[in-house]
């Protein structure tokens, strides 16, 4: 059949040189918007890598705050030994007028809620600025990815499907970066705010760091196990929705990570073969079985496997090429796909994803 329709490998080797060389007809390297779209994808494959980097290190930070959160000798953990000295000290700590007058147990309490304070308190202010220059940061990378995936709706040159898909992605991980944003502000304000004596003074504690100094100034005064174990016990209740909402911020930044890993993904296939012709892939079903190429009296196609490894050829001697599946396995492949015109001009199609399934 190939001598037949006299369609060798001479002749495509020929035709692929001449693509790739003489740039005659309209392929990427004659074409300066599919130059353009070759910067495009590659500065938008960049910006997809660094905030994946960023993401990781956001997800690396949020995991440092658990750990002095609820870890050993974290925030949580010093309040339940502090609170532990205190209700040892005594014989009922439910009676209301019981009070700890063991002064080395008292210093040991304030040891403990200083540490608090200072040390756990700190680190956690210190992560969470992290986390915003972070945040800061990867907008500007989300921001610079989506004006890349707008330039290159612009082209026209990569399928409108492809572009959605990107555009759908990064859109949501953007939603999902300015949540995280806001939860960490409520983090923040939860763990210390800035008006601490304004609240005490008002009888409105409402954070950590107010309901440690509750307890440390009235320790200072009288060790009243029932009062000091209430703020306590508020610290507690407080620093519960703070771990909650710190699970609930890194499973929302692996949701966003997928998201942008799956844009990558999709940008590499497309970086790949932009090489190809028209820097372009498009989707085809199964039942979509033939291939046209308009104006070719010879088709020549090659189908990859989507790590670029070459599956099978095939040829035909008019503008339409059957695809046969059959001994191929179910998944997704790419078509590359070339012609030659009836007075010998090579013709350049478009790259088409195949989704094969028996």
């Amino acid at each position: 059949m190939r001598v037949k329709y006299r369609f060798s490998w001479l002749i495509v080797l020929v035709a692929i040189i001449s693509i790739s060389v003489i740039g005659s007809v309209n392929v990427l390297a004659g074409n300066s918007s599919a130059q353009n779209a070759k910067t495009l994808i590659r500065q938008a494959s960049t910006y997809a890598n660094v905030v994946q980097r960023d993401l990781s290190s956001l997800s690396a930070t949020f995991g440092t705050i658990d750990i002095n959160l609820q870890g050993r000798s974290g925030l949580l953990d010093l309040i339940h030994k502090a609170l532990g000295l205190l209700t040892a000290c005594v014989a009922d700590p439910q009676d209301p007028t019981a009070v700890c007058e063991d002064s080395v147990r008292i210093r040991q309490f304030r040891k403990l809620l200083e540490q608090a304070r200072l040390d756990k308190l700190g680190a956690l202010a210190a992560n969470i600025q992290t986390i915003k220059h972070l945040l800061d940061k990867t907008s500007v990378s989300l921001s610079a990815l989506i004006d890349r995936i707008a330039a290159l709706q612009q082209i026209d040159l990569i399928n409108h499907n492809d572009v959605q898909f990107l555009q759908h992605n990064v859109a949501n991980c953007q939603k999902v970066m300015t949540i995280i944003g806001s939860d960490v502000d409520t983090l923040s304000d939860q763990l210390q705010d800035e008006d601490a004596a304004e609240d005490i003074a008002a009888g409105k504690a409402d954070d950590v760091n107010e309901f440690l100094l509750l307890a440390l100034g009235d320790a200072n005064v009288t060790a009243g196990v029932q009062t000091e174990s209430g703020h306590l016990q508020n610290a507690g209740a407080v620093l519960g929705e703070v771990i909650r909402s710190n699970q609930d911020t890194r499973d929302s930044i692996q949701v966003c990570s997928s998201l942008i890993s799956q844009v990558g993904s999709l940008l590499r296939d497309l970086r790949r073969f932009c090489t190809f012709y028209k820097c372009s892939i498009q989707s085809t079903a199964l039942s979509e079985q033939s291939l046209r190429l308009e104006g070719a009296t010879s088709i020549h196609a090659q189908i990859y496997t989507l790590g670029g490894t070459l599956v099978r050829e095939t040829w035909a001697t008019s503008d339409t090429l059957a695809l046969n599946s059959t001994s191929l396995a179910n998944g997704a492949y790419l078509v590359v796909v070339t012609g030659v015109s009836s007075d010998g001009q090579i013709i350049p199609g478009k790259v088409r994803k195949v989704v094969i399934v028996h």
